[in-house]
């Protein structure tokens, strides 16, 4: 059998892979009993992870040690592909880099003579410089190699415009700061606001044009269970926007909420301690009905499922209230503030509830947040216009007015299905961006289970995905 140089190069480049480790794993030769820390280890070129404490936790790293721009691709919608730099298994690791410049620990469950602690990662600083020096290199390959395979006038570039993808912690802008002094081309670095584009519902809606090309799974069984209570894919999209949009209704009631809460609120702060007349507790009394009413309203939300079924939403996985709101803690005020209404509420029937007026608290309240990670990817993967441009149109325009003309990195913690990064890109192609390439820290496993163990159904060949 004749075997071609590349097919040569290929098999030997094979063998080193299965030899060599580069990874960031818990190394039980650094765990400190005393400080009840877990020292993390950057390896690379070893034969195998020394002391490797839980091999279901590490950072793969071996595309990183490549000089080149081989890395592990996740395709997205529209054909594009999402560059990851490392291969995550578990979550711990990453959420140690990802808490990294917030100041925030990072634990991990140690089994210590038969009994469970908690210890807190940790990682030299020389490690964790020799990192992110190698991982910042990774990057500039892959900028210089898709300028040069995939810009057809790679001179029409006159920079690189970084974007952070916006996130709860400080990791995708402190990587973008990093990546600002990358060097490709002897091109300038900017970094772009994570503001260009927001997080929200406001146009939530389904991806018709996606399911069309997955017809066939859409229409399949969204459980591989065969007894379970749930439809077709495409009936659980329909129940889940169903959901959000009620949502998205109520939460436009709480900066009426909060308006009201600050009328009680104002009242109680002047009257707490002095009498006041029956006219201005009765107003008071007034002020709160419309609180409690509002408050009701926003957290008896309904909406109907695939079956025709009426469902309700918790109040804790729709609204939250703010902490530190002003004045004496919410739980010493609140009984005060009921205190002095009651008698002029007494016999009075809430038209939102049906039932008589009774103590709550009086604060500040803000909308949970969309968790889109908690849904399962073929319900994320069937939605689109999950990120939305800023309303802030002056601010919006000035960002895009400095994206012309560059290449457009977009740079994101991590992917598993590719759902959000997929619905980035459209939005950005929508705004008229051009030359997107999408980067990631690392990718992850892609949970296909949900509840108590049930099997998702997932395409036998993939998704269509041009």
């Amino acid at each position: 059998m004749k075997l071609t140089l590349n097919e040569i190069q290929n098999m030997v480049l094979e063998s080193i892979r299965r030899i060599i480790n580069e990874d960031v794993y818990i190394d039980s030769r650094k765990m400190n009993h005393k400080k009840k820390t877990a020292g993390l280890t950057y390896t690379s070129n070893t034969k195998y992870n020394k002391g490797n404490y839980n091999s279901a936790e590490m950072l793969k790293t071996d595309k990183m040690e490549l000089n080149n721009a081989n890395v592990y691709l996740v395709p997205l919608k529209g054909g594009i592909q999402s560059y990851n730099i490392t291969d995550i298994k578990g979550t711990e690791i990453m959420h140690y880099f990802k808490r990294l410049w917030d100041n925030k620990e990072t634990k991990i469950n140690v089994d210590v003579d038969g009994s469970i602690t908690e210890y807190e990662l940790v990682m030299l600083k020389q490690e964790e410089e020799e990192f992110f020096k190698k991982f910042v290199h990774k990057i500039e390959l892959v900028v210089d190699d898709f300028i040069q395979n995939n810009i057809v006038d790679a001179e029409t570039i006159r920079a690189i415009s970084i974007y952070p993808v916006k996130s709860s912690s400080n990791f995708n802008k402190k990587m973008a700061e990093m990546l600002s002094q990358i060097s490709v081309h002897g091109l300038p670095v900017q970094i772009i606001s994570d503001d260009l584009l927001l997080k929200d519902l406001r146009n939530l809606e389904k991806d018709d044009d996606f399911i069309k090309k997955n017809q066939e799974f859409y229409d399949g069984k969204f459980s591989q269970t065969m007894q379970d209570n749930y439809g077709t894919v495409q009936q659980e999209l329909d129940t889940t926007l169903a959901k959000q949009k009620a949502l998205r209704e109520v939460h436009a009631l709480i900066p009426t909420l909060n308006a009201q809460a600050d009328k009680v609120l104002q009242y109680y702060h002047v009257y707490s301690n002095k009498e006041a007349s029956p006219k201005v507790l009765n107003r008071m009394a007034e002020a709160y009905k419309q609180y409690y009413d509002t408050f009701n309203t926003i957290t008896s939300v309904k909406y109907i499922d695939y079956k025709g079924n009426t469902k309700g939403i918790h109040a804790s996985k729709n609204i939250a209230a703010i902490p530190y709101t002003k004045g004496p803690s919410v739980a010493n005020r609140s009984p005060r503030i009921w205190e002095m209404i009651a008698p002029y509420l007494r016999g009075t029937t809430s038209p939102v509830t049906g039932k008589r007026y009774t103590q709550m608290n009086v604060c500040k309240w803000s909308e949970k947040s969309f968790e889109i990670k908690l849904l399962s990817n073929s319900i994320r993967m069937g939605m689109r216009n999950i990120y939305n441009p800023n309303t802030d149109n002056e601010k919006l325009q000035a960002e895009l007015d400095k994206i012309k003309g560059t290449l457009f990195l977009i740079f994101d913690d991590n992917i598993s299905g590719g759902a959000t990064l997929s619905d980035i890109c459209y939005q950005c192609k929508q705004l008229g961006i051009e030359n997107l390439l999408p980067i990631t820290f690392g990718k992850m496993r892609e949970s296909n289970t949900i509840g108590q163990g049930i099997k998702l159904s997932t395409p036998d060949n993939g998704y269509n995905l041009q």
